[in-house]
């Protein structure tokens, strides 16, 4: 069975204040999945039971609470396949990407640097829809 990696959206809130800043995470996590629509299936699954593990929470000594937002990306994991069967992932395999642009190469080695850059996210394009993807086993 093919495998998916979503990219689950959660956020944690204070009760006291949720007008302030928001603690957003994107949570990388690999699903073995007959189809795409099984892999979103469980993906939203596993983040309505991190938001549900989230009840109890407390962010600086005041009450808050987990929220999942959503599955913000899902692609299928290109694992290596071998004698027709893709096998399941292991040491050193690519499991996630982000697509960003910038603006030019600067800006390309500023967010390289961890330095606070503009940047458009293109998450759902899957692969960019200008790019030529060949096999890597040809």
């Amino acid at each position: 069975m093919p495998w998916y990696v979503a990219g689950c959206i959660l956020a944690v809130v204070a009760e006291i204040d949720d007008s302030g800043p928001v603690s957003v995470y994107e949570n990388f996590v690999l699903f073995e999945a007959a189809d795409f629509e099984e892999a979103e299936a469980k993906a939203t699954a596993r983040g309505k039971l991190e938001e549900a593990a989230g009840d109890d929470m407390r962010v600086n000594g005041h009450k808050a609470k987990m929220h999942f937002l959503g599955i913000r990306t899902l692609r299928a994991f290109m694992g290596v396949a071998t004698g027709g069967n893709i096998l399941p992932p292991t040491d050193g395999d690519e499991v996630a990407y982000c697509y960003f642009e910038v603006s030019n190469i600067d800006c390309a080695k500023r967010l390289a640097a961890g330095e606070v850059v503009e940047v458009t996210d293109i998450a759902r394009q899957d692969p960019p829809p200008d790019w030529e993807v060949k096999d890597p086993q040809q």
